[in-house]
């Protein structure tokens, strides 16, 4: 899946967090590793170097799952922080009866901006924020 167009990609902090998210799955494994009985059809396999490898490539995909859901919790935020915003705009413009058509025209096209900029802003995330 080509994620370049949304803006998702990992960062120093994601390559940080992956480096304790790998040692504790080492960890894990080697602690299963040694519990396993020696008749076991899979010890062969289970090596240091196999270990090593699936520690790395489970830490990559939990790596990547943060990535992700940091970026579409990013996204989910600006998306109700906007809604929160336009609403009580225009509870305010409605519940002025004595708001003039130019102040009211004045008041939608700033929530018109309003709406622009959050649009501009939502695409403009990106993973790294």
């Amino acid at each position: 899946m080509d994620t370049s167009n949304m803006g998702v990609k990992t960062t120093r902090s994601d390559a940080v967090l992956g480096t304790p998210i790998t040692g504790i799955l080492t960890f894990v494994i080697l602690t299963w590793a040694g519990s396993l009985p020696s008749d076991y059809v899979l010890k062969p396999y289970i090596t240091d170097v196999t270990i090593s490898i699936t520690a790395s490539l489970l830490g990559l995909f939990v790596t990547f799952i943060i990535s992700y859901m940091r970026f579409f919790i990013g996204i989910l935020t600006k998306y109700v922080a906007h809604i929160i915003k336009i609403k009580s705009c225009n509870s305010i413009i409605n519940k002025n009866a004595n708001i003039s058509p130019e102040a009211k025209a004045k008041a939608q096209k700033a929530i018109d901006d309003l709406t622009l900029s959050s649009v501009n802003d939502i695409a403009s995330t990106k993973i790294a924020e």
